[in-house]
């Protein structure tokens, strides 16, 4: 058992394939499916909401400018839903949504989050490339990823708390970390179902429509489950592999001045998904088991 496994507390750090034994963490009725149901309703409705007047505005139905609050608030949506979902099963102990920011993780958990995007885009350059899509990618200034790279965690932490921070464990603690990834993906891509919907939207111009995005999300969601269960759950490793990935894609696209064909990300990153599955298995997608919401709320002392 490696020290990060043994970190975990009792009844983590093991292999599962199946559903895991509830500790008395769960308080009654905060079942695995129903606190991700909940969550997803919770999380696809306040952001829907919110995001509205944005998609109104665009089409000349609200004056300019006014949705620009409403705007961010739906940004960090997930994490609202998250904080009123957790609070409401766990009640104090749902302090423990934010203490995983502080779950121990290896270095190498923290490098991976950076690298592996990086490696993507030169991938799907090359792929791009293959193709014969002229892209070339040595015109994006990748030293300035750093910079931007702070201002997209501040952007996509919010997101974190949601996604991996309740949804992806509580869904583990009854599924299996392939299973679970995939229903994320699901529910993270729905939410995103708004930028598409805006006129002349910038998501679909890189992306070519939601059908696609669709299909990249719930990949990458497969990726981003592997990277939170050996990562031992810790939601800065999680938020940083989201703010590394939209950082380098935002260099791409100044510099380069437009994204890799969508098929060849979407090659790429289905590639990597199977790769970690049949490296890991789909059970837990880790040598030290899957995180769960149990081993996420913590009872807190009395």
């Amino acid at each position: 058992m490696t020290q990060e496994s043994a970190q975990r507390g009792p009844g983590s750090g093991v292999p599962q394939d199946g559903p895991v034994t509830p500790r008395d963490n769960s308080p009654t009725g905060a079942t695995p499916v129903r606190v991700f149901l909940a969550y997803s309703l919770a999380v696809l409705g306040i952001g829907y909401v919110l995001f509205a007047p944005w998609v109104f505005e665009s089409y000349g139905l609200l004056p300019a400018g006014v949705a620009y609050l409403s705007v961010l608030a739906g940004g960090i949506s997930p994490t609202v839903a998250a904080v009123l979902v957790a609070r409401h099963y766990y009640g104090e102990r749902s302090r423990g949504l934010f203490d995983a920011f502080k779950r121990p993780a290896t270095r190498v958990t923290f490098v991976a989050a950076v690298v592996i995007p990086v490696c993507m885009f030169y991938v799907e350059a090359a792929l791009a490339t293959a193709m014969g899509v002229p892209y070339n990618i040595l015109r994006a200034n990748i030293v300035a990823v750093p910079l931007v790279l702070i201002g997209m965690w501040f952007m996509n932490v919010w997101e974190e708390v949601g996604w991996r921070g309740i949804a992806l464990p509580a869904l583990q603690g009854r599924h299996s970390a392939l299973v679970s990834g995939l229903a994320v993906g699901a529910v993270w891509a729905a939410w995103h179902l708004p930028h598409f919907m805006v006129r002349d939207s910038d998501m679909a111009r890189v992306y070519g429509g939601f059908p696609q995005f669709f299909a990249i999300i719930l990949a990458s969601s497969v990726v981003y489950a592997w990277l939170y269960n050996n990562s031992n759950g810790n939601l800065m490793v999680a938020s940083l592999y989201h703010a590394a990935g939209n950082a380098i894609g935002t260099i791409v696209l100044v510099d380069v001045g437009a994204a890799p064909p969508v098929i060849a990300a979407l090659v790429v990153v289905l590639t990597i998904a199977a790769v970690l599955v049949v490296a890991f298995g789909a059970g837990s997608l880790s040598r030290d088991g899957r995180v769960t919401l149990d081993d996420i709320m913590v009872s807190v002392p009395s």
